[in-house]
């Protein structure tokens, strides 16, 4: 026998030796690995009877409305998703690096091409467009979310925050697109190409806007004189609690100015959302530490804030839907409430 062949065969012996236990006495018990941690819930929104949310590394997890824990799906694509929104049957989300990915299912997920490379952070639908917003400016649109081209902002700002709403009286409408972002920055357009720049005046960076449907409004002119009509209102929310919010004249439907709210809570709100609940206005907001802001409009209009789990988790988002509402967050956690009130940790 060789050098090499008798290197071999103890090569081969003392695996076969290690592998039996020897050399010890004792035995080797295979280790298992540990389950990866649970992902990072950024977005989430409710469709079709159900609740789908995304997250990390291109996570995508659906439940029905009644919530029976999350079911992955794939998303066949890695990057981070930051929002989803639902219309028309279809749904949308978006993310870093102009990631975005449509599907009719919320099971089968298929890439489009944003027409930019910028870290898209939240979407909308509204008057037969889908609005997606993002960093240095980033905005793009597309009439079914398969073409999308992309649009001057007029601001380098990082966007955060977008969302649409079509107000009006007697048969006229007015449709209104508002997006949020870093410094303060509010931008406005009805058509979704054209946009202009404001502010809230509240100096801090905004995450999210929302639209809340229930704001009664006295009109003493104009059509119907001395009779109160449902206008609307946007809600903005950003860094150290800040609350914005501005009513839409049911004559025009442009946010001309802003009035600051308070929020009751220095942390940061990252989402806001909106419902009409039979003929009162609901609108909450969730952000750092646990924390979920909560006001209705109309009769017995009231506000609270709160602090989920001892305020141990991050909640990124919240979407509501006939009074029941989830908030999603930080390593998949998930609480559900029906009245934006009382919580209770489902995931």
């Amino acid at each position: 026998m060789n050098g090499f062949c008798r290197e071999m065969a103890f090569a081969l012996g003392l695996v076969a030796l290690l592998g039996c236990g020897g050399g010890g006495g004792g035995s080797s018990a295979a280790t298992t690995p540990a389950p990866p941690p649970p992902p990072n819930l950024y977005g989430v929104a409710f469709g079709n009877s159900q609740w789908v949310s995304v997250g990390a590394s291109g996570t995508v997890v659906t439940s029905p409305f009644t919530f029976a824990g999350w079911t992955a799906q794939k998303s066949n694509v890695t990057a981070d998703l930051r929002s989803i929104a639902y219309a028309n049957g279809v749904w949308m989300a978006v993310g870093d690096a102009g990631t975005i990915v449509k599907s009719s299912d919320a099971i089968n997920w298929a890439a489009a091409a944003s027409g930019t490379t910028q870290n898209l952070r939240a979407v909308a639908y509204g008057n037969s467009t889908w609005t997606a917003v993002g960093w240095n400016g980033a905005l793009t649109t597309s009439p079914d979310g398969n073409t999308w081209t992309t649009r001057t902002s007029g601001t380098t700002n990082n966007l955060q925050g977008v969302a649409y709403a079509n107000n009006g009286w007697n048969g006229t409408t007015h449709p209104q697109w508002v997006a949020v972002g870093q410094g303060d920055t509010v931008l406005l357009s009805s058509d979704a190409v054209t946009w202009t720049l404001q502010q809230t005046g509240t100096g801090n960076d905004l995450y999210g806007v929302g639209y809340n449907p229930a704001v009664s409004i006295a009109v003493t002119s104009g059509p119907g004189p001395n009779t109160t009509y449902y206008s609307g209102m946007f809600e903005v929310v950003g860094a150290s609690g800040t609350l914005a919010s501005s009513s839409l004249s049911i004559f025009s439907g442009v946010p001309s100015t802003w009035a600051k709210g308070t929020s009751g809570t220095g942390n940061r709100l990252s989402r806001v959302s909106g419902y009409l609940n039979g003929a009162f206005g609901e609108l909450l907001a969730v952000g750092d530490s646990g924390t979920v802001y909560y006001t209705t409009y109309g009769a017995g209009a009231s506000s609270n804030v709160l602090t989920l789990d001892n305020g141990n988790y991050f909640l990124a988002d919240i979407a509501g839907y006939n009074g029941t509402w989830l908030a999603v967050g930080a390593s998949e956690t998930t609480f559900k409430s029906v009245g934006g009130t009382t919580w209770a940790q489902v995931n």
